[in-house]
C-alpha cells in the first residue's frame, strides 16, 4: 500500500482565499491615494455649475459677451472668459439660475472668433470648460 500526502482541499481554499483578500488590500492601498487627490481636484461644483456663452457683440478694439448659467446647484464665483490664448474673469457670482449677464472684454475680438466660458467656483477653483465654443 502506498502512502499519499498532500493538502487537504479546506487547507486550498483558504490559502486560494487569504491569496485574493491579500492582493485586493495591496491594489487598493497603491491606487487609493490617486483617487483621492483626483477627486480634492475636481471638486462637485466644477460639475454642477454649468455656464454658456449666448451671445457677443464683436467690435475692433473689444466685445460684450452674454454668460447664462443654466439649471444646476453650486457654488458660482465667477467666469473666466477664454478667447484663443487671452482669457478675462467676469463677475457672476450673483447670477441665478436660468439668468443671463453681459460680461466686458476689452481685449481684440472680432466676428468669428471662438468663444468659451469656464466656471470659476465660490473658493476660487478654475473648472475646464463644459462646452464647446461659441463662435462670434
Amino acid at each position: 500500500m502506498m502512502n499519499k500526502k498532500g493538502i487537504s482541499a479546506v487547507v486550498a481554499n483558504v490559502l486560494i482565499i487569504l491569496l485574493v483578500v491579500s492582493g485586493v488590500v495591496l491594489l487598493w492601498a497603491a491606487v487609493r491615494p490617486t483617487i483621492e487627490e483626483t477627486s480634492e481636484q475636481i471638486g462637485a461644483d466644477c460639475l454642477t455649475v454649468d455656464l454658456e456663452v449666448t451671445g457677443c457683440e464683436a467690435n475692433v478694439t473689444d466685445g460684450n459677451i452674454t454668460v447664462t448659467r443654466n439649471s444646476g446647484d453650486g457654488d458660482l464665483g465667477g467666469a473666466r472668459i477664454i478667447v484663443g490664448d487671452t482669457t478675462e474673469d467676469c463677475d457672476v457670482k450673483n447670477l441665478e439660475q436660468l439668468a443671463s449677464q453681459t460680461c466686458h472684454f476689452s481685449s481684440n475680438l472680432s466676428a468669428g472668433e471662438e468663444v468659451q466660458v469656464a466656471v470659476i467656483t465660490g473658493d476660487g477653483t478654475v473648472c475646464n470648460p463644459l462646452r464647446s465654443a461659441y463662435v462670434c
